[in-house]
């Protein structure tokens, strides 16, 4: 062991001894295998690094930082680098490339750089960068509940929608709707963001319903809607009476008079009809003692009224053909026996105010004064004996009788719109003795929805006397070849009964008009309130005004019959379909003003040829009768 001791000391000495007496190195410096020309070891000097500072950078970004870094010997650089999650690193020689990923929330991360000489020497910094986390806003969401819907004619959906977005509050998003084809039905979204669909016909349509953000971006989502046709098995055809028939059908009517017959109409699945007289034939009497009847729709009665009967004929009888259509087309006849009388006494008629249809129209929680007046052969005679109950609740309905001003006190409490209440009138007319029953129904406010309706009842008013204007030009011809001597009075009266039919499409013609006479119920029961309905209603009278207009193109031949008879006096006539509205103001319209074949516009001014100036007179009677229409019924609302 000594001997060991011995030889590792001298070891010692002689490492300590040799070489040329250079400094020794410090740090990460190492000595060489060579030596100089005196014999000692050059030491490697370590590289320095530059000090490195701390940044911040926004998540998924890149950004290039230099390295700065210094070595003694001139050695050629290289550097490693090394961080935690949250960024990835390259270099390029001295170029140090960073990307950041994406972060929940704002991160720091350490990064280490080592830079080395290849000789052993090196050197190391970190630094620190912070990581931002970038709120991106990103376009909202919509999913419907359903993407293809199948509905027949006048069914509703509801689609649920359900909305998203990662950056808003959904009560911050703005929604809309659009429908590729309005004809085949409407669509809303309602106060829950849902949507509300109403199939109108047959067809397909697009639903698009979209929504956006504040910053306007947005998506879309898209329902496919097929209407299917009417279901095959049909809705069941009204059924009807008239008030106070008897055994039979038969009616009793008195002569030298009008006489009011309700019609009292029966139909569980259908609320709009279409009332008409179809044949009216005498069985013992003559039809002539018929001055005139009159079919009212909108109040579902049948005037009549009757000559006075001779000296020596106590009654006559006739045959009537009425007839019911409902909104599907279906139909019902039946034939009464009409009995005309002769009498001293017949029984009284009241007329009341606030009708409309087959009710009065009473306010919602509120008080209502009805009046009614008495027709009879002596008023005087006519005494109100009181009021009895028909049918509601009479919690909800007070009625009062004011005999003395005709008239009746109606106050409602707790009441919704529609709400019923029935009641008979009871008198006594010398040895008759009767009851008038009277319905109530709880009336809407009249408000913008309500005036908006009526405003186009009143223009559609106007269409309508132009979709006639060819029985307005066919009684012209008649009269001028009755003037001519061509053809008798007769004659005349037979060439506008032959025009005077509804030949339009689907009849459409009719079931406009009902359409157009129903306007006023439903401003009563405030249905037009309803956005959905109202929108559906006005697509519905836009579609049978379209087919409405197709009327005469079957019969406007007849005009040209009667031109042929005139010897040249009377031009004839082409089928024009369309409708012009020539003035938007008034809103006036006619088939021919506009059309070159007739005429021309001299200063903005609409001129009819000298052939055709007769029409400048058509129009003035069209705007008349549409004038005098629309004046009865502001008085009537």
């Amino acid at each position: 062991m000594n001997r060991a001791i011995a030889i590792l000391s001298s070891l010692l000495i002689l490492s300590a001894c040799g070489g040329g007496g250079g400094d020794a190195s410090s740090g990460s410096g190492n000595p060489s295998n060579g030596g100089n020309g005196g014999g000692g070891v050059t030491v490697n000097n370590a590289p320095v690094l530059s000090p490195i500072a701390n940044f911040s950078m926004d998540e998924n970004t890149t950004t290039t930082i230099s390295l700065q870094a210094s070595d003694a010997d001139g050695d050629a650089l290289t550097f490693d680098v090394s961080s935690t999650a949250a960024v990835t690193t390259s270099t390029s020689q001295n170029s140090l490339q960073i990307t950041a990923g994406e972060v929940e929330e704002n991160t720091d991360v350490t990064v280490s750089v080592t830079v080395n000489d290849g000789n052993g020497g090196s050197d190391s910094q970190q630094f620190t960068i912070t990581v931002n986390n970038i709120i991106i806003n990103t376009p909202p969401s919509v999913v419907l509940s359903s993407e293809q819907l199948e509905l027949v004619p006048q069914q509703q959906e509801i689609l649920t929608a359900t909305l998203s977005d990662a950056e808003s509050d959904v009560a911050d998003l703005d929604t809309g709707i659009s429908v590729s084809d309005p004809s085949v039905l409407t669509a809303g979204i309602m106060g829950d963001g849902n949507v509300e669909v109403i199939a109108l016909s047959e067809g397909t349509s697009v639903i698009t319903y979209t929504v956006w953000d504040e910053e306007g971006l947005s998506s879309t989502a898209q329902v496919n809607v097929t209407v299917l046709p009417e279901p095959d098995e049909p809705n069941e055809a009204p059924d009807f009476t008239i008030a106070n028939e008897f055994e039979g059908n038969k009616v009793r009517i008195y002569h030298d008079r009008e006489t009011v017959l309700n019609v009292i109409i029966n139909d569980p699945d259908s609320s709009a009809h279409y009332l008409t007289m179809e044949r009216f034939e005498a069985i013992a009497g003559s039809e002539s003692f018929l001055n005139s009847y009159l079919v009212n729709n909108a109040n579902r009665t049948i005037t009549f009224d009757m000559k006075a009967l001779p000296i020596n004929q106590d009654e006559m009888r006739f045959e009537v053909e009425l007839k019911v259509v409902d909104d599907s087309d279906n139909e019902t006849t039946k034939v009464y026996e009409l009995i005309v009388e002769k009498s001293d006494n017949a029984a009284p008629i009241f007329t009341f105010s606030e009708k409309e249809g087959a009710f009065i129209i009473v306010k919602q929680n509120g008080t209502t004064e009805i009046t009614y007046t008495i027709e009879d052969d002596d008023v005087s005679k006519v005494k109100i004996e009181g009021v009895e109950y028909w049918y509601g609740d009479q919690e909800k309905f007070d009625v009062q009788l004011d005999e003395e001003n005709n008239g009746f006190t109606v106050h409602t409490e707790n009441v919704e719109v529609e709400d019923a209440y029935g009641f008979a009138i009871k008198y006594s007319d010398v040895s008759l003795v009767g009851t008038v029953n009277v319905e109530l129904m709880v009336g809407a406010t009249f408000g913008e929805d309500e005036q908006e309706m009526l405003d186009r009842k009143h223009r559609m008013f106007k269409a309508r006397e132009s979709i006639k204007e060819y029985v307005h030009i066919g009684v012209f011809y008649s009269q001028v070849l009755e003037n001519m001597g061509v053809i008798t009075q007769q004659q005349a009266e037979d060439f506008i009964e032959r025009l005077d039919v509804d030949d339009s499409e689907e009849y459409g013609y009719g079931r406009f008009n009902l359409y157009l006479n129903n306007i006023d119920y439903y401003i009563t029961i405030g249905e037009f309130k309803d956005e959905g309905f109202k929108s559906s209603y006005i697509t519905v009278l836009d579609n049978l005004f379209e087919l409405a207009m197709s009327m005469g193109q079957e019969y406007y031949a007849i005009l040209n019959e009667m031109a042929g008879m005139s010897l040249g006096v009377l031009p004839e006539i082409t089928f024009e379909r369309e409708l012009n509205e020539y003035d938007e103001v008034n809103n006036y319209f006619s088939r021919f003003v506009g059309v070159e074949l007739y005429g021309e516009y001299i200063d903005d001014e609409w001129v009819f040829d000298a052939q055709y100036s007769f029409m400048n007179a058509i129009q003035a009677r069209m705007i008349e009768n549409a004038s005098r229409y629309i004046d009865e019924d502001k008085q009537g609302n």
